[in-house]
């Protein structure tokens, strides 16, 4: 190569670093970093000489700080590559090779504005170009907390089914409609096994009224072993814990906002649609309730194919359609119910999935997320931008939390985030957490395994002291 060919190439090197330099990057920064990279110093020699073939034989120690890796995979492109004579430039073809103190800039500059990773990777590659470029790009976005708080959630778990109780009335759902037209509230219960529903009027949701109204519906089926509801104001009072406890009851709660889990929810929709009728067409919407019911409980249930009412009783319930008189084999009946249901659930279960392209992401204890929240305008993002740290998993209900802040939700509504994008500040609210979870902890433990009073006040606490009162009941 002769001194103008050299002379040209070095002007070509030139210009095209000069015209594909990102902006608020300089050539000058660019150049002091390749000359203080060790990787791409000894790649630029390799050009310059070569000398790619002896990359299988040469070792480096540690102390030279050269990435083996790195010089192997620029070998693979080694037709496209090309050097400045001061070795302080590399391009691939037109794109500047950027070393690798300036890629997270680089990154950053090209994400300016938060184009998502296809527009940011094709961006950068039209600039510059760096070993591994797509990989560190996606982590670099994926790590964004504005970008992940106003994108897309998370395609859904898959569907987690339930199996049939094996008797009816051993589980059961209980739930609220209302209001009512008269101002009133329906109190609704659904056998897990027959589907069986059972309603009752009230005039008022707190304690008081429901426990009587439960107890005149268990007396008349019995009681159930499991209750399931949701998380509502009169099912989390003290007056119906006492109530489930004495009953021998275990009651469980379904995730906050998440009424898929309650298989109450699904016979409100046709009860509501009666009413509804009834209100529009200025009838007794009481009456209609209860011819509604009449044929409800008459009807097979789409997933046993059997009717409720059989199911429960193991008998045919009469209508004002004419039918003639048979018998039912309980034990044949209850047989064919549990395959059919094991047969639709699972059908649905699959046809869901494939609808909502429901896949498995795992979350576990002290996993960063951000939470799905309400939209009060078009600006609002879809994700809380405050990041939480997962504290409980059970199942697909999360409870995670920050510095004053915790909420339990089902896992859909969570978004799992990385570390690295969190800011200074956020890191430093969640190591305060930490501190105070731990200091919590180790008070618990003390005061656990110490039983001297004297010395448990002596202790020094971590945060002020709650003020406990005797409820006035009590007095």
């Amino acid at each position: 190569m002769t001194s103008q060919d050299n002379e040209n190439s070095e002007y070509y090197i030139q210009f095209i670093a000069e015209s594909t330099t990102p902006k608020a990057m300089t050539l000058q920064q660019i150049r002091e970093a390749t000359q203080n990279d060790p990787t791409l110093q000894h790649a630029a020699h390799i050009i310059q000489k070569n000398l790619w073939h002896t990359l299988d034989t040469t070792t480096f120690s540690k102390d030279t700080y050269i990435d083996i890796r790195e010089l192997k995979l620029l070998r693979n492109i080694k037709d496209e590559l090309t050097v400045s004579n001061d070795k302080n430039i590399i391009l691939r073809d037109t794109r500047i090779v950027i070393p690798k103190s300036l890629r997270a800039d680089a990154i950053r500059l090209a994400h300016v504005g938060h184009q998502g990773i296809v527009k940011t990777k094709s961006l950068m590659r039209e600039k510059v170009w760096f070993t591994l470029i797509d990989s560190l790009v996606k982590s670099a976005i994926d790590s964004c907390i504005p970008c992940q708080a106003t994108g897309r959630p998370k395609p859904p778990q898959p569907l987690l089914m339930r199996e049939i109780p094996k008797e009816n009335f051993d589980t059961v759902y209980i739930d609220f409609l209302g209001p009512l037209p008269s101002g009133e509230t329906l109190f609704v219960l659904i056998d897990g096994r027959s589907r069986y529903p059972v309603t009752k009027i009230m005039k008022k949701t707190d304690a008081p009224h429901l426990i009587p109204c439960l107890d005149e519906i268990f007396a008349t089926f019995g009681l159930p072993k499991k209750v399931i509801s949701d998380n509502g104001p009169p099912f989390q009072s003290k007056e119906i814990k006492k109530f489930m406890d004495d009953n021998g009851i275990q009651h469980k709660t379904i995730t906050p906002l998440w009424p898929q889990a309650n298989e109450s929810e699904t016979f409100m929709k046709p009860l509501m649609k009666a009413i509804r009728t009834a209100h529009l067409q200025k009838q007794n919407w009481r009456r209609t309730m209860q011819e509604f019911l009449l044929n409800y409980k008459a009807t097979p249930h789409t997933t046993t194919q059997v009717a409720t009412a059989t199911l429960m009783f193991g008998r045919n319930t009469r209508t004002r359609l004419p039918q003639t008189d048979t018998k039912t084999d309980k034990n044949a009946l209850d047989h064919s119910v549990e395959q059919r249901d094991k047969e639709q659930r699972q059908r649905m279960k699959e046809c869901a999935d494939r609808r909502r392209q429901s896949k498995t992401t795992t979350m576990n204890i002290g996993d960063y997320v951000l939470v799905r929240q309400q939209k009060h305008n078009k600006f609002t993002p879809n994700f809380d931008p405050k990041p939480l740290r997962i504290i409980t998993v059970k199942g697909t209900m999360i409870t995670a939390e920050r510095p004053g802040f915790a909420v339990t939700r089902n896992q859909s509504f969570f978004k799992p985030i990385k570390t690295t994008g969190l800011s200074s500040e956020d890191e430093e609210e969640m190591e305060d957490s930490d501190e105070h979870e731990e200091q919590r902890d180790i008070g618990d433990n003390e005061n656990n395994n110490n039983h001297n009073q004297d010395e448990q006040q002596n202790l020094e606490r971590q945060y002020p002291r709650r003020e406990r009162r005797r409820p006035n009941y009590y007095h």
